[in-house]
């Protein structure tokens, strides 16, 4: 982190990794497990990032790719004229900064959108284990390919669908990633403001908050300030995968979204509105 005055220290880094959530699945996880046993501190540290602070900075040298544990975080580069162009939000349990692993400096920025929980994990520390560890190899290879798919996914998404099309599939995007974390998936928390929703999906802002206010009166949602509660997930999701651009983006979607729903009925009460 390079702005220490908005950073605050774990102190504790093995308490602190015995108690995450997501130790099952850290891209570090049998280091610190076996450092734990044998008494030794892990590479891997950890931090309280307050909201506005910039984790790292576009230029930056690259040392290390990062974990949200509790918070978020987006990520955004500036264009010629100044302005952001934000390139992903990122959620408790999700990696950020792998973008950057074949250069030598971060090809973008990240900024705190909330007081944040961030993992460290030293990219040279991180290469160690991968020669050591097929598992350890593995996780990271998983990780790329997901950004892979992801990248791809919104390509397609931004270049084929309209406005509502296009914030169906962003509601619908938050919705999966919050039920991973065993959260609800009918209510949406959106820590990122307005305008960065619209510069991710490349809307004005204006055209953000007259779709989600279309979206309400067509009752798939119900917009409370920086939460949205899904009333038909069944509506929301035909609607995210109208105009996909192609058959595998489809599968794509149907695979991403349609597990956390299972039994889940349209909230208006709605007759055929199960999500199966």
């Amino acid at each position: 982190m390079r702005n220490s005055s908005n950073v605050i220290t774990l102190k504790d880094r093995q308490q602190s990794c015995e108690s995450c959530r997501f130790h099952h699945d850290c891209l570090v996880k049998e280091d610190t497990s076996k450092r734990r046993k044998g008494g030794q501190s892990s590479a891997v540290s950890g931090c309280v990032v307050r909201r506005g602070a910039h984790i790292f900075r576009m230029g930056d040298p690259f040392d290390a790719v990062y974990m949200v544990r509790s918070g978020a975080v987006k990520t955004y580069w500036l264009a010629s004229d100044g302005d952001q162009q934000v390139t992903g939000f990122y959620l408790p349990g999700e990696v950020f900064g792998l973008c950057s692993v074949s250069s030598e400096s971060y090809v973008n920025s990240a900024v705190a959108l909330d007081t944040s929980g961030i993992c460290t994990l030293p990219f040279v520390h991180l290469q160690r284990l991968c020669l050591g560890s097929e598992e350890t190899l593995s996780r990271l290879m998983g990780r790329l390919s997901s950004r892979i798919c992801e990248s791809e996914e919104a390509f397609i998404v931004l270049g084929h669908k309209s406005a509502d099309e296009r914030m169906a599939w962003f509601l619908m995007d938050i919705s999966r990633r919050q039920a991973r974390l065993g959260l609800c998936a009918s209510e949406i928390n959106l820590p990122m403001t307005r305008t960065d929703i619209g510069s991710y999906l490349m809307l004005a802002v204006e055209t953000v908050s007259r779709v989600l206010t279309r979206l309400q009166t067509k009752r798939m949602i119900e917009v409370r300030r920086n939460q949205v509660l899904i009333k038909s997930p069944g509506q929301l999701r035909s609607l995210a995968e109208s105009s996909a651009g192609s058959a595998a983006s489809q599968v794509r979607l149907q695979r991403q979204i349609s597990p956390y729903w299972g039994d889940c009925r349209d909230l208006t009460g709605s007759p055929g509105a199960t999500t199966h």
